[in-house]
């Protein structure tokens, strides 16, 4: 019995080829298995396609029709390749209709947990054991509005024949269910809930979510428009509408995010930023008030410069004029003085330490190695 994760019409189309005629198989087992398409990597992105029928190992007959399909293995040992390369960020290409529920935690395992970031980019189709693998990865973004999502669960196919009875021990009557009756259905249907309530905690857990609203928000088993997954948070994006942003994260390979997302995510590298935000702050400033002081010293006006520092103002053109205007002001003063000399004091008084002087000492205090030039 094969527990599907994949719509109704697809199903049909497997369980077709299943039951191809003996001459068929013998000329399949002769064909060497083709093997799935290698990683790429370009600027530390790394690109990993997933494309048809979903299996825990890829199928010859599968190969031998030409049917399209993506081995959970391959998707673990891609990633791992991935990695190895020294990949900085994995995309995942998907245009899967799901496939078999067997090992599809091994292709969820290795998508969570590649320890980089991970971006899907859905086209055609996004459904069932499909959306389940994305549904781990950091962002799922869709390539236009009419990428189809959805068909979330778990479904099974059980022949039903009149000339068939299964009998079972006494204790286990539930181990063959006869599903032409109810009470059949109900315990197929139990079998079911709790393979489902395994994928819907995961699903949960990687859209970072509540399992309740997986259960009533993603469709219920109905398959949805990109844009209706999108209103219903399903995914993240429509690559045709994506804010800025986004792109730019996507192109250079690294998760957009904001301050509060970085420091709950990634708490030692937070602090990190912060200890050289504050660090650069205090250079910054620094520099203003030392260049603030530099002009004061040029000019004397060390009124505006204290205004300017105070007020927290940068070197601006006109702080620079109003600094020039002092200057010259300054130099017609002191050619005033020149040309009129006051009288030398001959009685012996301490000279009286002038506004200017005290300017020049807190300027040489603030500003350690600056050379003071008399004008």
């Amino acid at each position: 019995m094969t527990t599907w994760l994949m719509p109704d019409e697809w199903v049909e189309k497997i369980d077709a080829l299943e039951t191809a005629s003996v001459s068929v198989f013998s000329a399949i087992a002769k064909r060497e298995l083709s093997s799935a398409t290698p990683v790429s990597i370009k600027r530390g992105v790394a690109t990993i396609e997933i494309k048809g029928t979903l299996v825990k190992k890829r199928s010859q007959m599968l190969d031998f029709f030409g049917v399209d399909q993506t081995a959970y293995e391959d998707i673990s040992e891609q990633t791992k390749a991935a990695i190895s390369k020294g990949a900085k960020k994995i995309v995942y290409q998907i245009d899967s209709p799901g496939g078999d529920a067997n090992g599809i935690l091994l292709g969820m395992d290795a998508i969570r947990n590649a320890g980089v970031p991970t971006e899907v980019i859905a086209d055609g189709y996004l459904t069932s054991g499909a959306y389940m693998l994305a549904s781990q990865a950091d962002q799922i973004v869709a390539a236009n509005e009419l990428v189809t999502v959805g068909s979330i669960g778990v479904a099974t196919s059980r022949y039903v024949s009149k000339s068939i009875k299964d009998i079972t021990n006494t204790d286990s009557k539930n181990k063959r269910p006869d599903v032409s009756k109810e009470e059949g259905v109900s315990v197929v249907e139990g079998e079911l809930d709790d393979i489902y309530q395994v994928l819907a905690e995961r699903i949960a857990e990687g859209r970072k979510t509540s399992i309740e609203a997986v259960k009533r928000d993603y469709g219920q088993g109905a398959m949805m428009t990109a844009r209706t997954a999108l209103s219903r948070k399903v995914i993240d994006g429509i690559s045709n509408n994506q804010p800025a942003q986004t792109k730019a994260a996507t192109i250079i390979g690294v998760k957009a995010m904001n301050m509060d997302e970085l420091k709950t995510e990634h708490p030692a590298l937070y602090r990190e930023v912060f200890a050289l935000g504050q660090a650069a702050g205090r250079k910054e400033e620094k520099e203003r008030v030392c260049a603030h002081l530099i002009l004061a010293d040029g000019s004397g006006d060390i009124e505006t410069a204290h205004k300017a520092i105070k007020e927290g103002e940068a070197i601006t053109e006109l702080v620079k004029a109003q600094h020039m205007s002092a200057h010259m002001k300054r130099n017609m003063i002191q050619a005033c003085q020149d040309d009129n000399p006051p009288e030398i004091n001959t009685a012996g008084e301490v000279p009286v330490v002038g506004s200017f002087a005290k300017d020049k000492a807190e300027i040489e205090a603030a500003c350690p190695g600056f050379e003071w030039e008399d004008v």
